[in-house]
């Protein structure tokens, strides 16, 4: 049965049928919660309604497209790079990270969402990412994350 249902949400997925896949695992969440696939897909559909609220690129839309594995690799590189700024890692590393949320289009809504459920500390990480924020030009990102560092 388990493998029925992985299969036919990511077949929804797959497909762009995102409303129908989200209803089913925003209310099943509780009976899945012990599946690592459906947690995440209910914490990647939580912020593509923030994304879409604020009329953001969300993270289905993202250049890398919407099949279910690539998305979720996609969250656990955002998640690792938001880690480097916590780290206060290297320059180079911080750029490497800024480079793939710019050309990733990845939203303040997911930085901030997956930074939180992530445990990351978000002062330090969005201080540091605010700061290679504005190196890159991207003043209304830098200004987003000092003030979210705060």
């Amino acid at each position: 049965m388990e493998n029925n249902l992985k299969e036919w949400i990511y077949k929804l997925i797959h497909s762009g049928k995102f409303t129908e896949a989200s209803d089913y695992i925003q209310s099943h969440i509780k009976e899945h919660q012990n599946e690592e696939y459906f947690v995440l897909f209910f914490i990647l559909f939580r912020i593509r309604e923030e994304e879409l609220s604020a009329k953001n690129p969300d993270l289905f839309s993202s250049p890398l497209g919407h099949e279910p594995n690539i998305l979720l690799e996609h969250y656990t590189q955002i998640k690792l790079c938001l880690r480097r700024f916590e780290y206060q890692m290297p320059e180079e590393y911080l750029q490497e990270a800024i480079d793939y949320f710019i050309t990733y289009h990845v939203s303040p809504q997911a930085l901030y969402r997956i930074a939180q459920f992530a445990c990351i500390d978000t002062k330090t990480a969005f201080y540091e990412l605010a700061k290679m924020y504005e190196l890159n030009d991207q003043k209304e990102y830098a200004a987003i994350f000092y003030q979210t560092s705060k």
